[in-house]
């Protein structure tokens, strides 16, 4: 009986000793992956705390990797570090994705039509281009504004 603990605890040990060498050997993935996702045009959300959430992640993995599934673990725990890392990020973010859309409609329209005119060009211009009102470009204007404010 006494026997049969012993080995219960040696595997247990032996597991532990395994999830932790699994996150040693795997830590760089974090980096990898915050690298990869830090947003550029967000100054508010720095390396360390995509990291953070990633490492996070990363310890979730471990516990709830099953070799028996066939599935290699540093696939299995990049998927989860990046799942984390985005949904963090959506998470910081206040503005909908339809407003996000359009805003990056607006900045490639503008874009485009500097190219062409070798000129900045109106807020009549970019309308034409963009297919919209006057109205809605100075309330999409108005809003990107809102996006860019720090707490």
């Amino acid at each position: 009986m006494a026997a049969d603990s012993d080995r219960a605890a040696d595997s247990l040990i032996a597991a532990s000793a395994a999830r932790d060498e699994r996150i040693r050997k795997h830590a760089y993935l974090v980096y990898i992956s915050a690298q990869r996702l830090l947003p550029r045009h967000c100054p508010q959300i720095s390396l360390e705390d995509l990291e953070g959430e990633g490492y996070v992640a990363l310890v979730s993995a471990a516990d709830r990797f099953d070799p028996a599934r066939g599935v290699r673990f540093s696939t299995f725990a990049i998927a989860m570090i990046r799942g984390r890392i985005l949904e963090y990020l959506r998470e910081q973010d206040w503005m909908p994705r339809l407003l996000r859309t359009q805003l990056r409609a607006l900045d490639a329209a503008t874009s485009r039509l500097e190219e062409t005119l070798q000129r900045a060009p109106s807020d009549i211009e970019i309308a034409e281009e963009m297919g919209i009102a006057e109205e809605k470009l100075s309330t999409l204007r108005r809003q990107s504004a809102y996006g860019k404010t720090l707490s």
